[in-house]
């Protein structure tokens, strides 16, 4: 019976790992998508939710992570950057604990434990304050 060393093991083991990691990185499997404009937070929105009505107001993140969208009726969504993917949520007085304005931008606090919080990066847009408005009376200003 053939015996291999656990050092040779663990080794070549590492070794494979390492290789995998960098073919992901050089094909550019590991780029982060990014929202840039706003005509690509919809198109991102349109793919969960199809029937909803969206309006013109959309607010994009300066680093291009997170953008939050209105949505027909006074709804409010949350578009964020998941590594390559997008995720959306629809921002309903019984998903936010909290919602803050920082000098960062807007904080968002969720009751659930999958994304505790998201940072809307604005930094000090003139566009905050309309935003923490329009997501309702929980806001605060921190």
């Amino acid at each position: 019976m053939l015996s291999i060393s656990p050092v040779v093991l663990l080794a070549v083991v590492s070794l494979g790992v390492g290789l995998v990691v960098l073919l992901t990185w050089a094909v550019g499997w590991s780029t982060e998508a990014r929202l840039e404009t706003a005509e690509g937070v919809r198109a991102a929105w349109r793919l969960e939710h199809p029937e909803d009505t969206i309006e013109d107001d959309v607010l994009i993140g300066v680093d291009g992570r997170s953008a939050l969208v209105g949505l027909g009726e006074g709804g409010v969504g949350l578009v964020f950057v998941l590594g390559d993917r997008f995720v959306v949520r629809r921002l309903t007085p019984g998903t936010l604990r909290g919602v803050a304005a920082t000098q960062q931008g807007i904080r968002l606090r969720f009751l659930g434990f999958g994304r505790p919080e998201v940072l809307v990066r604005t930094g000090q847009s003139p566009e905050t304050a309309h935003w923490r408005a329009r997501l309702g009376p929980g806001s605060r200003a921190a």
